[in-house]
């Protein structure tokens, strides 16, 4: 390796720093908090169902109900049928206590209500996705 003068070797480095920053900073990094270490839901406690509460009820109903309103997620199930939960599951058990569709009829459709969740929520906007939303101290 031939030795290059420290001005040359300090630039050299600079800039393939420059271009690591660059990359880097044209990435947005996604996380999911699935343990509840980051952020906590305050909406449903407070009587506002969030914008992923309320796509469940949304999905559901506008897959298997015709478009009919569901009662709201946590009014439907109780949070032992919620929390730790995937969110086909819960789509599972909401289509079963608020409409008494049983899996067997619902889970072929599950893909349908995943999809329905996601336009729902894509169609928010970003403040009315945050509400209800609280990051945890730290």
């Amino acid at each position: 390796v031939p030795m290059l003068p420290a001005g040359q070797t300090l630039f050299r480095t600079l800039i393939l720093l420059s271009s690591i920053a660059s990359l880097i900073s044209a990435f947005t990094l996604i996380t999911f908090d699935v343990d509840g270490t980051l952020l906590r839901g305050v909406g449903e406690s407070r009587g506002t169902p969030d914008a992923h509460s309320r796509a469940f009820s949304h999905a559901c109903a506008s897959i298997l109900n015709s478009g009919t309103p569901i009662p709201p997620l946590m009014e439907a199930l109780p949070p032992q049928d919620v929390h730790g939960s995937t969110d086909g599951l819960i789509l599972l058990r909401l289509a079963r206590s608020a409409l008494g569709i049983s899996p067997d009829v619902s889970a072929p459709r599950l893909d349908d209500m995943m999809d329905c969740m996601h336009d729902y929520v894509s169609a928010l906007t970003d403040e009315e996705v945050a509400k209800g939303i609280e990051p945890l101290p730290g």
